[in-house]
């Protein structure tokens, strides 16, 4: 086979190409022959070995999420200290790359403590470890920590895109609905300039009366509109009073047929 030449003159970006490089060729059943392997420093065994154990890592990571990116609660994740000191040496990179925050969030659930602080941050710099960080979080039994922690972000008032504005509802829903910042928090998503009608949706269908959700739900159960918005507000108003449920289902049935078809099972249950 032909030799190859890596080419950057930053050397960070060389040892994530080899990174990459190798994962592709394992894949294969193929591998790179340290004998003729030259990197740019005189400590090639040190960074040999670095390739080697985030290598091992990203095995790791391959082998956890063999299920549309779920990991089991039952599968126990077991690190090396070499394993876990790389993840930590990670963490200390500025900027750090979109693949190392998805490895640490991804492996380091069970040792949250370790790298909260700083994940907590960087993680939502990538739109794209939104889901990501739904899975980390909701180890995570600082739940007030992460509550103030996506409120500072939303806060910011800097760009978030749907999928993040979506997870993050969904954080409220599954784990974040007893803090106490979950109320400017739902509100924050739902008034933030990126906001749309799915990630909008996603907090309307949120079965709770506490944090002014009944009264977000109302306008779109009456005005008629048959959308995510109308539909998710319906699911979400099973939280209230079955009486003053029916009352604001009686004007969102006359919507379309799927509003009333939404509004028969919504009152049979």
């Amino acid at each position: 086979m032909d030799d190859f030449a890596l080419f950057d003159d930053n050397k960070s970006i060389l040892y994530e190409d080899l990174y990459k490089i190798q994962i592709l060729l394992g894949n294969k059943g193929l591998s790179i022959s340290e004998a003729k392997l030259k990197l740019p420093s005189e400590s090639n065994s040190y960074y040999l070995e670095k390739d080697d154990t985030k290598v091992e890592l990203l095995k790791i990571r391959e082998n956890l999420l063999q299920d549309y990116d779920e990991i089991d609660d039952d599968n126990q994740i077991s690190l090396t200290a070499e394993q876990r000191d790389l993840i930590l040496d990670l963490l200390s990179n500025d900027p750090i790359t979109e693949e190392d925050a998805e490895l640490i969030l991804t492996l380091m659930r069970e040792q949250w403590e370790d790298v909260f602080d700083q994940i907590s941050g960087i993680a939502f710099e990538y739109p794209n470890l939104a889901k990501s960080c739904y899975n980390f979080f909701q180890h995570v039994e600082d739940k007030e920590s992460v509550a103030l922690a996506i409120l500072q972000r939303v806060k910011a008032g800097e760009h978030l895109t749907e999928y993040q504005l979506f997870w993050m509802a969904k954080m409220c829903e599954d784990f974040l609905m007893e803090t106490k910042v979950t109320g400017k928090l739902l509100h924050q998503l739902y008034e933030h300039r990126s906001a749309t009608d799915i990630s909008r949706a996603k907090i309307l269908e949120i079965k709770s009366s506490k944090y002014g959700l009944p009264e977000l739900r109302r306008p779109n159960l009456r005005n008629g509109s048959s959308t995510w918005l109308s539909w998710c507000a319906a699911i979400g108003s099973l939280a209230e009073v079955k009486a003053s449920r029916n009352h604001y289902l009686k004007y969102f049935k006359k919507g379309s047929i799927i509003n009333d078809l939404i509004a028969k099972v919504i009152s049979g249950l």
